[in-house]
């Protein structure tokens, strides 16, 4: 794979897996009510989880398709450098 592939792979996740964790927490967050709809909270929240997790694996999936697909690479030319002159030691005079 190369570099600009590994790049785009880890941005994506980095910035979905956050989303996810934030959409997780709100889950959470919100889960209590289903135990006033006689439906068990637990349950209810691995099933929620699952799919939020199925969502997110596929919006990678798309999201660096999509960005490897637009990314265009553009070589620069090296510029000539020239070799600097390094500083001179002081010389040490041993008497």
């Amino acid at each position: 794979m190369g570099a600009h592939r590994a790049i785009v792979l880890l941005r994506t996740i980095d910035s979905i897996w956050v989303e996810h964790l934030t959409e997780l927490d709100e889950l959470r967050q919100g889960i209590f009510l289903r135990g006033f709809a006689q439906e068990e909270p637990l349950n209810a929240f691995k099933k929620e989880a699952f799919s939020l997790f199925a969502e997110m694996t596929d919006l990678i999936r798309h999201q660096v398709a999509t960005t490897i697909f637009r990314v265009s690479i553009v070589r620069q030319p090296l510029r000539n450098r020239r070799a600097r002159p390094r500083p001179r030691r002081p010389q040490r005079c041993d008497d």
